[in-house]
């Protein structure tokens, strides 16, 4: 780590580039106005808010327009639905600010959350600023779940992608308790279609990082909703978690880094394994099989055999005995 233990000012800096806030909204009519209102409500006023209309069909396109009226550092985009990385895509391509962030729309922010992290990002000159975050239930309240925490420092890009292979990575995935620069996502999108969008990209956005700030304050409230794609009946597209850690994999053997591409299987394995537990869906099941097939090969190159979950190995040793007996 280059440096660790620094603090940053609380100073409103009113002279700062212009920083892009983008918020995909859909059906979150309950939870919307707590989070326009705290993004409005930034200490630092040189920001615009891009409310991305994801085709809601409640009252959240109403509420948008309403809010645009009542504040004019508000723009609101209007689409069909696209699913969440089409709506934070759209909101990048009109965002000009020299800075971008993402809130989600049933989720809310510290006053002074953009200040922070644009103070760390100038205070060090780096490309990218990420703070820890609280969660909480539907109803606001803390949730004491077991966490990583983060320290406050400065890393190197290799540090950084370091860090996506730690326990500490689900604290460095999400793309909304962060501050980038906009020129990251020049060559970058969120992968449109897709859920766990933001396992996707971290990695490349990571790589195009010279600098890495990193704050322990929790300045972002990430709402536990009982409807999230983690509390809802397991789909197909649930294994899109298995294809962006698959795609990260790859991403560092092309890097070299052959060390992270190989503890990068341990999600991979994970994800298989946690889907034989939840689904008994048949079509679920024939492409868990086809992707089992696929990474046992390179689990037990890897050295993983006697760390592998015992479900899976299972799974592996009826699929290869089927194949060959028919």
């Amino acid at each position: 780590m280059i440096s660790s233990h620094k603090t940053y000012s609380l100073e409103a800096n009113y002279m700062h580039p212009l920083i892009s806030v983008i918020v995909p909204v859909y059906g979150t009519e309950k939870y919307l106005s707590k989070c326009v209102e705290s993004i409005i409500s930034q200490i630092c006023s040189n920001i615009e808010i891009i409310l991305v209309d994801d085709g809601s069909i409640d009252s959240c396109p109403q509420m948008c327009d309403d809010f645009a009226l009542k504040d004019n550092r508000i723009i609101v985009i209007h689409k069909g639905n696209g699913g969440l990385s089409n709506a934070r895509n759209a909101g990048v391509e009109v965002a000009s600010g020299e800075f971008v962030g993402f809130v989600d729309s049933d989720d809310w922010i510290h006053p002074q959350m953009y200040e922070i992290l644009y103070n760390a990002i100038n205070s060090e000159n780096a490309d990218l600023a990420v703070c820890d975050y609280e969660h909480v239930d539907e109803r606001g309240f803390t949730l004491n779940l077991k966490r990583n925490t983060v320290d406050n420092g400065v890393l190197s890009r290799n540090e950084g992608l370091h860090m996506l292979i730690s326990r500490k990575r689900t604290l460095f995935t999400p793309a909304w308790n962060k501050l980038y620069r906009k020129r990251l996502f020049n060559e970058i999108a969120f992968p449109s279609g897709k859920i766990y969008e933001d396992v996707f990209i971290v990695h490349r956005i990571f790589n195009e990082s010279k600098k890495i700030v990193t704050l322990s304050s929790r300045l972002y409230y990430h709402r536990h909703r009982y409807g999230s794609i983690t509390r809802s009946p397991y789909l197909l597209n649930r294994l899109d978690a298995f294809y962006a850690y698959e795609d990260k994999r790859d991403f560092f053997m092309s890097l070299g880094l052959k060390r992270h591409a190989r503890l990068t299987l341990r999600d991979m394995e994970s994800i298989l394994s946690h889907g034989y537990l939840c689904t008994s869906d048949s079509k679920i099941r024939k492409e868990l099989n086809k992707l089992t097939k696929e990474v046992f090969p390179h689990l037990i190159k890897a050295g993983y055999l006697l760390r592998l979950g015992r479900l899976l190995l299972i799974r592996y040793l009826k699929i290869m005995n089927h194949e060959h007996y028919g």
